[in-house]
C-alpha cells in the first residue's frame, strides 16, 4: 500500500459529521428547558431544520450511518416507553377503588342531553 491509499480524509469523517447532528438536537432541547419552553416542540422544529439543511451536506457514508444510528435510537426509545407504560399499567395500587372514589363518581352532576 502506498501513502495515497492510506490517506484518511479528516474533513469528511463520519463521526465528525454525525456528532453535530445529535448534539444539535440535544443542545436545542437543553436551551429550551433553560428558557422554560417546550422541549418536544424545539426538537421537532430542530429536526425539520436539520432535515432541510444538513442532509444535503453530509457524505453518503454519513447518511447511511446516521440513518441506522437514529433508527436504533428510535427503537431503544420506543422499547423503553412501552416497557415503562406497561409496568405502570400493572401497578395494582393505581387500579384499586376506594369508597371515596366511588362517592366522588356518584356525586358528580350529570349534564342532561336534550336531543
Amino acid at each position: 500500500m502506498d501513502s495515497s491509499q492510506m490517506k484518511i480524509n479528516v474533513m469528511h469523517s463520519t463521526d465528525r459529521e454525525i456528532a453535530p447532528m445529535i448534539l444539535m438536537a440535544y443542545f436545542s432541547y437543553m436551551f429550551s428547558e433553560l428558557l422554560d419552553l417546550s422541549g418536544i416542540l424545539t426538537v421537532f422544529f430542530c429536526g425539520i431544520v436539520m432535515s432541510h439543511y444538513t442532509w444535503h451536506n453530509v457524505t453518503e457514508n454519513s447518511k447511511i450511518t446516521s440513518r441506522h444510528t437514529f433508527a436504533i435510537l428510535s427503537l431503544i426509545s420506543e422499547i423503553f416507553i412501552f416497557l415503562y407504560v406497561g409496568m405502570d399499567a400493572l401497578d395494582i395500587e393505581k387500579w384499586r377503588f376506594s369508597s371515596k372514589s366511588i362517592l366522588k363518581i356518584a356525586s358528580t352532576p350529570t349534564i342532561p342531553m336534550n336531543c
